[in-house]
């Protein structure tokens, strides 16, 4: 079972109404106190935090997890489908060569490659890859070839959306699947083609984006009936408004101790 020891969060900046990952308006001061409460929850779960000043000339740079697939001791670093994102990934790289120098660094070796981390969805056995217009097929097979000691299957995705939007783990077997026509077809993708089996649990699709962290499920307010999923973990309820905060502002290190 593996346990996260490390996360690294962005704020967020005045100008994320322009991030093309929200879509939605937003009332800042909230969304920057719920991002306090997220990342004191994650501290409460024994994670060192790691938190990286917002950028207005960057809207998305608090979706960091976008920035790169981080899995044991090796770091893919990401070519975002949006535009303009270099920065960001210069400086999550900056901070993972100088805080963590047992990890290897890897840089995408394909020039066509576009890749999002929130399209990467990794089970602890296996690696899912979406793709949609910001993570191409070239991309999947970068997250394949720099991940050899897993299966990696990449999904199709009829949406701009990323494939954390339609599912996400619950558990060590356990996976959440929204309940649209986008999210099923994701499903049927799975239970054809992964390599394992897993338990399948069904949400309305903006409970999908939820967020899996040693033993506990951090999950969208406003669903009394989420914490019937499984009796075997803990859930904390965040995010009421802005739901999509609860799980893109951060990537963790997946270290096992």
């Amino acid at each position: 079972m593996q346990t996260y020891t490390d996360a690294i969060v962005c704020g967020i900046p005045e100008t994320i109404p322009r991030s093309a990952s929200t879509g939605a308006s937003i009332d800042i001061g909230k969304a920057r106190e719920q991002h306090r409460v997220y990342v004191e929850t994650l501290r409460k779960l024994g994670m060192d935090v790691w938190e990286l000043e917002p950028d207005d000339n960057h809207p998305d740079c608090t979706f960091v997890e976008d920035i790169a697939i981080i899995c044991g001791d090796t770091a893919l670093l990401c070519r975002p489908g949006q535009q303009n994102r270099e920065n960001e990934v210069k400086v999550v790289k900056s901070i993972l060569f100088r805080e963590f120098s047992h990890i290897e660094l890897l840089d995408l070796k394909d020039d066509r490659a576009k890749l999002d981390g929130g399209d990467v969805v990794f089970t602890g056995r296996e690696i899912f890859v979406g793709m949609n217009k910001r993570t191409n097929e070239a991309g999947a097979q970068q997250v394949a070839k720099a991940f050899p000691d897993y299966p990696c299957l990449a999904i199709p995705l009829e949406s701009p959306l990323h494939l954390k939007d339609y599912i996400s783990m619950a558990g060590p077997k356990s996976i959440v699947v929204g309940d649209s026509a986008i999210a099923r077809k994701v499903l049927q993708k799975i239970e054809n083609e992964a390599t394992y089996r897993y338990e399948i649990i069904s949400v309305p699709d903006d409970l999908a984006n939820c967020l899996y962290a040693n033993g506990t499920l951090i999950h969208k307010a406003g669903h009394p009936n989420a914490a019937k999923v499984s009796t075997s973990i803990q859930y904390v309820c965040l995010f009421q408004l802005f739901a999509y905060l609860s799980k893109c502002s951060v990537f963790r290190l997946e270290f096992y101790v």
